[in-house]
């Protein structure tokens, strides 16, 4: 299903909070924190927020486009006008904004590492995928099944 968003306009929208917030994201939280945001919103609407590829790497899961867009950052603190030129958010007072909010509330305050601990944890979609075939791509399906047990619509 065809998308109106990119990985980096929500990479985007989360910087954007972060500053109203004072947060400062890395690279990495930044990664985790998008990849989330996806997986709920697949799970709790059965659409994705991006048609981006998200692969199990050695060190957690992988927005293959937002990563080669942020690489030349490293794992430093990604400034708050990185994706400036970027278009916002397509439906940010609809599902997509729900999601990212809920993110945001949930895990917005974790550390890199308490955070990298959430997405790599066992039987997380990264993990099944990583200790499978590493480098893969992890499958939508996988993570609707696994996210959705974490959803509670209001």
């Amino acid at each position: 299903m065809k998308t109106l968003n990119s990985a980096a306009t929500v990479a985007k929208t989360f910087l954007q909070v972060a500053e109203q917030g004072d947060y400062f994201l890395t690279n990495t939280k930044l990664q985790n924190l998008v990849y989330l945001a996806h997986h709920i919103h697949l799970a709790a609407y059965k659409t994705p927020l991006f048609n981006e590829k998200i692969e199990a790497f050695d060190f957690g899961p992988v927005i293959c486009n937002l990563y080669n867009e942020l690489k030349i950052i490293g794992n430093k603190i990604v400034p708050f006008d990185f994706f400036q030129q970027k278009k916002d958010l397509v439906g940010g007072n609809g599902s997509p904004g729900m999601a990212i909010a809920a993110i945001w509330k949930s895990y917005g305050h974790y550390s890199e590492k308490q955070l990298h601990t959430v997405v790599t944890k066992e039987e997380t979609p990264w993990h099944t995928v990583w200790h499978q075939e590493n480098f893969a791509q992890i499958p939508d399906e996988l993570a609707i099944t696994y996210y959705k047990n974490s959803i509670t619509k209001k």
